[in-house]
């Protein structure tokens, strides 16, 4: 079970860092020509703005997590979460 979720949040590492090093690769290929793509990290929340984002306390969002409703990405000591997640979650509960 365990296993299952550290997999999880690997393989979800490694989209985020597939996605960023296309990124810079599109931006070294042609710089002038490049459009101003969104900032992957940008998108990357941490557990205080979850929190505001969804009004619920730090042990909900600990219940959230610990049931595999929302992936962590591990930075550092720190958790943080993609937006458009958080965002539909909130649309799917806030019904």
């Amino acid at each position: 079970m365990e296993n299952d979720r550290f997999i999880k949040v690997l393989e979800r590492f490694v989209e985020v860092q597939e996605e960023i090093l296309l990124e810079l690769r599109a931006l070294r290929t042609s710089p002038l020509t490049a459009k101003p793509q969104p900032n992957l990290l940008q998108d990357l929340i941490d557990s205080v703005d979850v929190k505001e984002e969804l009004k619920i306390s730090k042990s909900t969002l600990y219940r959230i997590k610990t049931s595999n409703l929302i992936t962590p990405i591990k930075i550092g000591k720190r958790d943080y979460y993609s937006l458009t997640e958080i965002k539909k979650i909130a649309a799917y509960f806030m019904k």
